[in-house]
């Protein structure tokens, strides 16, 4: 997926069977939009994701990663 450099919107809304993302979701430099809601075993998120500078937007309702996607924050900050 990290060769999509220009896709500045991902909609992965209630993927249930989802239950990782690959690292390569970091190379997406132009992402602005991240729509995990709903993907109920997703239990990971990269920490490649930290280094998305464009994003602004994710929604990780009901979504069991959101730990990881707040210590993939912590460690980019770091």
């Amino acid at each position: 997926i990290g060769d999509c450099e220009l896709l500045a919107e991902l909609d992965l809304g209630h993927c249930q069977s989802l239950t990782i993302l690959p690292s390569s979701m970091g190379q997406l430099k132009n992402l602005r939009s991240l729509y995990l809601g709903y993907c109920t075993q997703l239990v990971q998120i990269p920490r490649s994701v930290g280094a998305l500078t464009n994003l602004k937007r994710i929604d990780l309702s009901k979504c069991k990663a959101r730990r990881s996607f707040e210590r993939a924050l912590v460690q980019e900050d770091a």
